[in-house]
């Protein structure tokens, strides 16, 4: 029995020793991987880079490897691990036994590693020299689904860039810590019950030496892309979006006047945005919606089916809902409490009770058409394709992130076959086959903006026919400046990846007019990156910025055939 014991003793010693490194050959780089602490290192002709950093050492056991994968198991952890050649491309994924949250890898402390590259929005380029970024983006986590316009994350490394990509984007973070001067990156992943615990899959692979490499990759990589040339295909209208300029119209904006001023402008492409709150006058109309068709303007309305407030004393349409979709359709927390909606009004409206309510009464399809019956050729879809989803733990309608996020999908499917240009908030990438335009894809550093719009400095929602929250002109300081629109820290990420696939404007908060100091540089990249500008309108103001308007119509018309954007 004692013989048998030190056995047992011995073998488990031996299992626990220090394992041999495995090795794996990609195109381009070999990666050594320390499988009890899942550390990776990059190996190229004359150098290593640490891609992932060592972790607590665990014991492993069951590893059978080949020239193209691995795969152990870490008993302490509940994982297994599988390690696979994908081209240039190293693709990890985890399974687990187990609820818990696994925080791997930890990026970003080699020596080599010059710059953050970020697609937070358009995207971030973040030197680790400047002080000002590092403490900026310190103890700041981002959902790979939401906060990350497209899932991953990246490094300026010598001669090349080397990119993470978070595929399994739901309850994945990336949260970025100040470390010795430099900006480290961590991803963490929660494997979930009531998800049944999907796998967790990352890949990382080094690239090209251009900042803008890791979306041109990103794209590469992605199973659907569709061009605007297969939505113009689909629906001709979308190519009016092409040099159009995007406004909401306010007061005498909502006029026939309006649409002879823009014509007598020469504003050849244009498209207007409205909601139909009744205290904004006048309300769109048939007769207005006409003329703007005619002069081949795009027009719309705002929605947004994300908040349900009292259908009696709601404050505004869109969050007035028939039926008791309010309160029983709220989303509820873990402690059953109800899940306030935007700014504290109202309630998160679940998209899961309002799928089911959908079987029943069709409280969608009756608010489209709605919307539609004066014949507008587009539709805003607010909130929808921002990339925020929720869980909800109401017994009547219990939902997921995963479930929330088709849900989403499958109501913006639905608006798009009715044949209408369709555009939706910020635009992540899981929604952009979906989308023609995104309002808000080109922002950044929306951290620095949201303190603005709380403050009655910025301007305030009145009055109805102009609120100053979008027609007062504000100073918005060297902070905001810098954080938002300095060329120097921006990068097109966004417009990389789907420039030929869906048209992205500033957001609406923040019109051009808004920034009278700033109001060149962001022209600058607007004209730079090949995307159109975003206006609060009505007459004054179209007046005051017609000399401006006009030029803008004379740069994008050479493109506006289609040929230059959606090769």
């Amino acid at each position: 029995m004692k013989n048998h014991a030190l056995l047992v003793l011995i073998s488990i010693a031996c299992t626990s020793a220090a394992q041999k490194p495995v090795e794996l050959r990609l195109a381009g780089w070999t990666a050594i991987i320390e499988p009890e602490t899942l550390e990776i290192r990059a190996r190229f002709d004359r150098e290593e880079l640490q891609a992932a950093q060592a972790g607590v050492r665990n014991s492993i056991a069951s590893i059978v490897t080949d020239a193209h994968s691995a795969i152990w198991t870490i008993p302490p952890l509940g994982l297994t691990v599988h390690l696979t050649v994908r081209g240039n491309r190293l693709h990890t994924r985890f399974d687990s036994s187990r609820e818990q949250t696994f925080e791997w890898p930890r990026t970003g402390d080699d020596g080599r590693m010059s710059a953050l590259i970020l697609p937070e929005g358009e995207g971030l380029y973040v030197p680790f020299s400047d002080a000002d970024w590092r403490r900026r983006m310190a103890h700041r986590c981002f959902s790979a689904n939401e906060k990350l316009s497209m899932p991953f994350w990246s490094f300026k490394a010598g001669p090349r860039t080397f990119t993470y990509l978070a595929i399994s984007d739901i309850r994945t973070n990336v949260c970025l810590e100040d470390r010795n001067g430099r900006i480290e990156a961590t991803a963490n992943h929660a494997f979930l019950d009531r998800d049944h615990r999907p796998v967790y899959e990352i890949e990382m692979w080094p690239g090209g030496a251009s900042p803008i490499a890791p979306a041109i990759e990103y794209r590469e990589g992605l199973d659907q892309f569709v061009p605007l040339t297969e939505k113009i295909r689909a629906n001709p209208n979308v190519e009016k979006l092409l040099g159009a300029v995007h406004m909401y119209v306010w007061g005498d904006g909502r006029t026939l006047e309006f649409i002879d001023d823009l014509r007598s402008a020469n504003i050849k492409r244009a498209w207007i945005g409205y909601d139909q709150n009744p205290d904004q006058k006048p309300l769109i109309d048939k007769r207005y919606i006409d003329a703007a068709k005619k002069a081949g303007y795009l027009i719309g309305p705002y929605d947004t089916f994300n908040n349900a407030q009292d259908p009696v004393t709601g404050e505004d349409q869109v969050s007035r809902w028939p039926g008791d979709l309010y309160p029983a359709g709220c989303i509820v927390d873990r402690q059953q409490k109800r899940v306030a909606g935007f700014a504290g009004r109202g309630c998160e409206l679940s998209s899961e009770a309002l799928r089911r309510a959908e079987t029943k009464n069709k409280p969608l399809a009756n608010r489209v058409n709605e919307r539609l019956r004066d014949g507008a050729n587009s539709y805003f879809l607010d909130v929808d394709a921002f990339g925020e989803l929720h869980d909800d733990y109401s017994p009547a309608h219990p939902m997921t992130e995963f479930e929330d996020r088709a849900n989403r999908l499958a109501r913006m499917s639905e608006i798009r076959r009715r044949g209408l240009v369709f555009g939706s908030e910020e635009g992540v990438g899981w929604s952009v086959p979906l989308l023609d335009f995104a309002h808000g894809a080109f922002s950044v550093e929306n951290e620095v903006l949201w303190p603005k719009l709380r403050s009655k400095a910025f301007g305030i929602w009145w009055p109805p026919e102009g609120p100053r929250i979008f027609f007062q002109p504000v100073d918005p300081g060297t902070e905001f400046a810098k954080a938002k629109y300095d060329p120097a820290f921006r990068l097109p990420l966004y417009e990389a990846a789907f420039h030929s696939s869906i048209v992205a404007t500033d957001r609406w908060d923040v019109p051009l007019a808004k920034f009278p100091s700033l109001l060149k540089t962001r022209q600058l990249i607007e004209l730079l990156y090949g995307v159109p500008s975003m206006w609060a309108m009505n007459r004054r103001q179209l007046r005051e910025s017609r000399p401006l308007l006009v030029k803008l119509m004379e740069f994008f018309d050479p493109y506006t055939g289609g040929s230059a954007r959606c090769r």
